[in-house]
């Protein structure tokens, strides 16, 4: 959820938005989630009709991993982080948006099953998207 804000007499629009986003992966052995709650700031340049591109930040908070395989629980909590956002958006409708995404950001470990983790070497969390977007 969030909000758009588009200026009136220039091709400008500001977003902000709360998003909740997971990523999961199940096989006969077990399943795997990747969760976490970004804040996005993007800004969009909305001079051609129907199409938007833009870009802005990406604020992660309480990103999190684990799953069970084998009958065996694992869990790993990483820091809060921030990345960058570049998208592209294309109008299907008045008030819907398709957007293609890219998103750069890296995690760092802070506890495995609990435990403290100290000096864990970063790990990407870069990603590709598509999203739909319904503004009312």
């Amino acid at each position: 959820m969030g909000a758009l804000w588009q200026a009136e007499d220039r091709p400008l629009a500001l977003l902000l938005s709360l998003n909740y986003h997971m990523d999961n992966v199940a096989a006969a052995n077990g399943k795997l989630e990747f969760k976490r709650i970004p804040v996005e700031l993007l800004a969009y340049y909305t001079g051609k009709e129907r199409f938007r591109i833009g870009g802005g930040l990406r604020f992660v908070n309480s990103p999190e991993a684990g799953g069970t395989i084998n009958n065996s629980t694992d869990r790993i909590a990483f820091d809060n982080t921030t990345g960058l956002v570049a998208e592209v958006g294309y109008q299907l409708t008045s008030p819907s948006w398709l957007n293609f995404r890219f998103v750069s950001e890296k995690y760092n470990a802070k506890s495995h099953n609990g435990a403290s983790v100290i000096g864990s070497v970063p790990l990407s969390g870069s990603h590709l998207g598509v999203n739909f977007n319904y503004e009312f």
